[in-house]
């Protein structure tokens, strides 16, 4: 779906950075870039770590609150991402962590997140943090279980890409007025 198909990433025009948050460290996968084919690259480059390596967090939250964080970092004081609309995307399994300053944060940059809850198996267990960090920011609640196509997904977020094109005609009857 990200390049094969029909990509939801438009080359020059979308800039996408990918994180990864592995238990208490969230690993940079992708840094900032326009270029589908170097994030792919990058993306399969990329060794997702073994089965049980990382454990469980002691708190909740422990893991998903350091990567939202590192997220709107990258967004907000990387180079390159100036004056573009910007947005988060987390995958997760679930959370219930208070996230209100986390999206106080998204709120005040004007950054949505959408979050994507996905599991092998449904439950609303994890709504409960989740669903009002994407509502509150603007973003996208969406769930995905099992192992399906996420083509459908990808689609509703780039329905949320707005473009706009503002055109200026002076009535003054002078040049240069």
């Amino acid at each position: 779906t990200f390049l094969i198909g029909r990509p939801w990433m438009v080359a020059g025009v979308d800039q996408v950075t990918v994180l990864v948050q592995e238990g208490d460290s969230t690993e940079l996968v992708s840094p900032m870039s326009s270029d589908p084919a170097l994030i792919a690259q990058q993306l399969t480059a990329y060794t997702a770590p073994s089965e049980g390596a990382i454990g469980n967090p002691a708190q909740p939250g422990d893991f998903t609150r350091p990567g939202l964080r590192r997220a709107l970092d990258e967004l907000q004081f990387s180079p390159g991402g100036e004056d573009k609309p910007s947005a988060v995307v987390l995958f997760t399994p679930g959370m219930a962590a208070d996230t209100s300053d986390l999206a106080q944060r998204a709120i005040d940059a004007g950054i949505p997140i959408h979050v994507v809850m996905a599991r092998d198996n449904p439950t609303t267990r994890w709504e409960t943090a989740l669903r009002p960090l994407a509502e509150v920011t603007g973003g996208l609640f969406e769930t995905h279980y099992g192992t399906g196509d996420l083509e459908p997904m990808f689609e509703d977020l780039t329905l949320k890409r707005q473009q706009f094109h503002v055109s200026y005609r002076s009535t003054s009857p002078a040049l240069g007025q």
